[in-house]
């Protein structure tokens, strides 16, 4: 009898155990199919990115749009699922545990995504190291409130996915992979082209988008004879201001909102000395002795100072203009 019940026990732990652990081509169909659900939401989620700005008004940046969007944010949720799940499903398909990593990732980027289209759209700044630093209390009850909802509807979602991937196995995956795929291909071309040609209407859309970054070849596009940079760069000038004195130009950056005033009875000798790389802490009597000295007794120090950014272009373009930079491509 005792060995009966043991016998009985371990088959139904067997059972419990091939429930959990399904073929890996499941696991990858459902992983799929739900990275595809995740892009529409994190497409809605998105959509907070483009309030206040419209495209260049041009045939090419609306096209353009109407590739990368669906493309970045189709590439948003597979890339990272895929990385973080694929050795799993490899060594151990569990359906639990990836199920619960799975919606543990995508509702992190939710309440990511949702307080970084915040930032942009209230001042343009990303999140990123200084913003996190930045950011008070009340931000990350904001992320945590968001986390748990994203929790729940993923939870839900996921379930639902595995329910609908399961009920029939003749899906147009295939096709939606290589639409996806030809938009991936087509929006990065055309912005490869627009960074070389100077072309802003295209090159001002990916810059609204989260951890985006277009594929430039200038060389490669010059070399064939596809690109004449400086011919490029004339045109875009002569294009923008022709359109200033229309009155028909409202591109993305509008800077600055009113005329600088400037008045001083004393006007002030500045001297700004830029090094580069150089730490902050470094400038003190032991390593830097003149200009530690010449900082105390004839200047001025800002010790609660933070750059726009911790790249030499980046931090001298906010010294000078005061804006985070995000709006450094417009600038340029």
């Amino acid at each position: 009898m005792h060995a009966f019940l043991i016998s009985k026990r371990n088959c139904v732990w067997k059972k419990l155990k091939a429930m959990a652990e399904v073929s890996r081509k499941q696991m990858f169909r459902w992983m799929g199919w739900f990275a595809l659900a995740n892009a529409l939401v994190l497409a809605i989620v998105g959509v907070r990115y483009f309030q206040g700005f419209m495209p260049g008004g041009t045939t090419l940046s609306w096209i353009y749009l109407i590739l990368v969007y669906p493309a970045h944010h189709i590439l948003l949720a597979v890339l990272p699922l895929f990385l973080l799940l694929t050795p799993i499903v490899l060594i151990r398909p569990s359906r639990p545990l990836i199920m619960a990593l799975a919606v543990l990732l995508f509702a992190l980027m939710i309440a990511l995504i949702n307080l970084d289209s915040l930032l942009w759209q209230q001042s343009r700044f990303r999140l990123n190291g200084l913003t996190v630093q930045i950011l008070g209390a009340s931000s990350w009850i904001f992320v945590g409130v968001i986390l748990v909802i994203a929790l729940i509807f993923e939870s839900l979602l996921a379930a639902w996915v595995w329910k609908w991937v399961n009920a029939s196995k003749s899906r147009n995956g295939p096709w939606i992979s290589v639409l996806a795929t030809m938009a991936v291909l087509g929006s990065q071309f055309i912005h490869a082209w627009a960074d070389a040609a100077y072309y802003v209407p295209v090159t001002s859309v990916g810059q609204q988008l989260p951890v985006y970054k277009g594929f430039t070849a200038k060389r490669q596009l010059v070399r064939f004879g596809l690109v004449d940079p400086d011919a490029s760069r004339q045109r875009q000038a002569v294009r923008r201001l022709s359109r200033q004195l229309d009155g028909k130009d409202k591109g993305t950056l509008n800077y600055p909102l009113q005329p600088l005033q400037c008045s001083s009875d004393q006007p002030l000798n500045l001297l700004l000395i830029l090094v580069d790389a150089l730490r902050w802490d470094m400038v003190n009597e032991a390593t830097m002795p003149f200009l530690s000295h010449y900082g105390e007794t004839q200047g001025q120090w800002f010790r609660q100072h933070f750059s726009g950014g911790n790249s030499s272009r980046i931090g001298v373009f906010s010294l000078f203009y005061g804006l985070p930079p995000g709006y450094w491509a417009g600038i340029e």
